[in-house]
């Protein structure tokens, strides 16, 4: 007697559901791995402004609120809040908090692949590669930055869970709360922007199918979202993130290759060759721009709700208008200040996009090409990087080894700067960093804890 198809596709999906697995927490342990090798404890660069709701004692709304530059940090500052009060501002711990988080953006990310398609293959062995890849590694073993990446993209992967309830109460409540988090959680602003957008579709096609109880809780979740935009601007004052921005930029094809650059290192290639860099960042871009497109044509076409293609088009336009926006604050820099392994999480939502996209394909060979094509783009080709990126990380790490021990023995910010040759404050306020030195000293946290 044989197996008949479903024992065959049972025990498929359980061996692909290992293999998952196992690459999960194969990529998982490396990220591990490389945060306790590279991560110093002392606070570096964005973090000493991160940090003012402890240093000043913010109470919960103006934490909640606060602007770090153009964005609002939101929930992920009371992650980093946590970590600091629990382990005396260890910047170590919050890195492998920051790692926790990501770890949990990979897992919703599976969960996610489930709803949408009932189903698991070897290839969702993509999902925690594109998660946790080199780059988000080095980000936050250098910097680690929980509210600006890790936690609004593990809220954007629960908001499109959300999309996948079938009952509406349910999908409509979650999105509202979930969109009102995310346009206070730094670049989850972009998803704020978009979800009236998205509401506004709903709503109509729910009024055309004559879909009264559903057409009305999207009435109610758009004006959630508007509540949440107004709410969000409500003392918000315009920061740029470099002293240099100005707009409109000339010439003004630099912003396309700015993205294409951002695009370009998302793939491990930087700028050390530029032309390549804007030959494969705009190829990316047209990629990314072509899928969004027809997903966006099939969901005019359609008169169901379709989650999928939804979920396709939330994911691929927010890190466009990420890019876009990066480009917009930071190409007076050059566009070579594109690449840069802080804005690579947020290009995750794209890719996953793409590969849901590529999961959808009716026929095998398509499928499976375009996958292998992922595969090598997404880990592949980085991997041949690896020594690059953990050189980067070992730089920063002696430099920060060697600032502390100069501040420990000198007590002198300035001269441990040229002697590390790192600006550990930035910007450098002399002044303001001599007062939160002194805070931490007085206290035993950070670096000084156990002096």
């Amino acid at each position: 007697m044989t197996d008949g198809p479903t024992s065959q596709n049972s025990r498929a999906t359980k061996r692909s559901f290992v293999l998952v697995c196992l690459v999960t927490l194969g990529v998982a342990a490396r990220f591990f791995v490389l945060t306790d090798r590279y991560a110093v404890n002392v606070l570096f660069s964005d973090q000493w402004g991160v940090y003012n709701p402890l240093f000043y004692g913010y109470g919960i709304w103006q934490t909640f609120t606060m602007q770090h530059g153009p964005p609002r940090l939101g929930v992920g500052i009371f992650l980093t809040e946590a970590v600091a009060l629990a382990t005396g501002w260890n910047t170590r711990a919050e890195a492998f908090a920051a790692g926790f988080i990501f770890c949990l953006v990979a897992i919703a990310a599976l969960y996610l692949k489930w709803r949408l398609f009932k189903s698991l293959t070897v290839w969702d062995s993509l999902i925690p590669l594109i998660v946790l890849s080199l780059s988000q590694v080095s980000s936050n073993a250098v910097v680690a930055f929980p509210a600006y990446s890790a936690v609004p993209v593990l809220l954007l992967m629960l908001y499109a869970v959300g999309l996948t309830c079938r009952n509406v109460k349910l999908r409509y409540g979650a999105l509202s709360l979930l969109n009102f988090l995310l346009a206070f959680s730094c670049w989850g602003i972009f998803v704020g922007l978009l979800t009236p957008l998205l509401l506004a579709f709903l709503l109509f096609r729910h009024a055309a199918a004559r879909e009264g109880a559903a057409k009305r809780w999207a009435g109610v979740a758009l004006a959630a979202s508007l509540l949440s935009l107004a709410l969000f601007f409500i003392d918000y004052k315009f920061q740029p993130a470099v002293g240099c921005f100005h707009f409109p930029h000339y010439p003004p094809g630099d912003y396309f290759l700015f993205v294409a650059h951002i695009f370009s290192y998302s793939v491990g290639v930087g700028c050390r060759y530029q032309k390549v860099s804007e030959g494969i960042g705009s190829v990316l871009v047209l990629v990314f721009l072509f899928v969004l497109a027809a997903e966006l044509r099939e969901l005019a076409r359609g008169k169901e709700y379709e989650p999928k293609r939804i979920v396709i088009v939330a994911f691929i336009s927010f890190s466009l208008v990420f890019a876009l926006n990066a480009a917009f604050g930071r190409v007076c820099l050059g566009v070579c200040a594109a690449v840069t392994d802080r804005y690579q999480a947020l290009l995750t939502p794209a890719w996953l996009g793409l590969y849901f996209a590529v999961t959808g394909l009716g026929k095998r060979f398509q499928r499976v090409s375009a996958c292998f094509l992922i595969f090598t783009l997404c880990f592949l080709v980085p991997q041949l990087k690896e020594s690059s990126y953990e050189r980067d990380m070992g730089h920063y790490t002696e430099a920060k080894k060697k600032w502390v021990a100069c501040y420990l023995e000198k007590e002198d910010a300035a001269v441990c700067d040229v002697d590390a040759g790192l600006t550990i404050y930035t910007p450098n306020r002399n002044a303001e960093l001599k007062d939160k030195l002194d805070y931490l000293k007085r206290r035993r946290l950070n670096f000084f804890a156990g002096q």
